[in-house]
This record gives structure tokens, sequence and C-alpha cells, in this order.
């Protein structure tokens, strides 16, 4: 492989940024919580999986402050527990099967027929 570092990730990321913006597409940030705060500022909204799950939200709470989304998907399904958490925190929560099917639970407007 490459020896990249944190600072080239940076970089293309930021890259990355500007060259949706350049063509007028939002971007998210996926799943890449240890540069946030370097990040939350070029990017337009965030992406995260099981951060209640693993207790790994709070690193996303700089989009929130900024007033960009946070959309996180949980796989355990347990809304009682997640959902009021999520709104506490302003991410938008939904649920999802492991195996990614059109099943879901939203914690925003739970779907009416819950099979898939």
């Amino acid at each position: 492989g490459f020896p990249l570092t944190a600072e080239d990730q940076l970089a293309f990321n930021r890259w990355l940024a500007q060259a949706a913006h350049d063509r007028k597409l939002s971007i998210g940030l996926m799943e890449d919580d240890t540069q946030v705060k370097d990040l939350v500022d070029v990017y337009d909204w965030a992406y995260t999986e099981s951060c209640f799950a693993n207790n790994a939200c709070d690193p996303w709470r700089p989009f929130v402050k900024k007033q960009k989304a946070v959309f996180d998907v949980e796989y355990d399904f347990d809304p009682e527990t997640i959902c009021p958490q999520g709104k506490k925190l302003k991410f938008s929560v939904i649920f999802k099967g492991m195996d990614l099917g059109g099943w879901q639970y939203s914690c925003l407007a739970p779907p009416e027929d819950e099979g898939d």
C-alpha cells in the first residue's frame, strides 16, 4: 500500500468536498469521526452507523452545532431507547436490517407496515 497519513486523508476529503460544491452537489462525511472537527465546516451533513449502539455519537455533535444534519442508521432494533436519544441529540435515526433490504423504521415517521 501507500504510506498515507491522516493529513493526506484530510487533504483528499477537503478536495472532494470542494469538487462536490463546485458541481453544486451536497456532500456528507461518512464514518470518519476522528476528523469531524477538521471537516465539519466543509461538509454539508454526516452519516454514521450504530453510533447509539456503540456509544459513539458524541464526535458527530459538531455537525448539529453548525445546524447540519446527522443521519444515523441503527441495526439493533430498540426504538423505545434510541429514538429519544436521537431526538435529544437532534440526529435523524432510522433502523434497518443487516441485509439492508427495503424495510426501515424511522424515529420521525414509523412505517405503517413493518414487514419487508
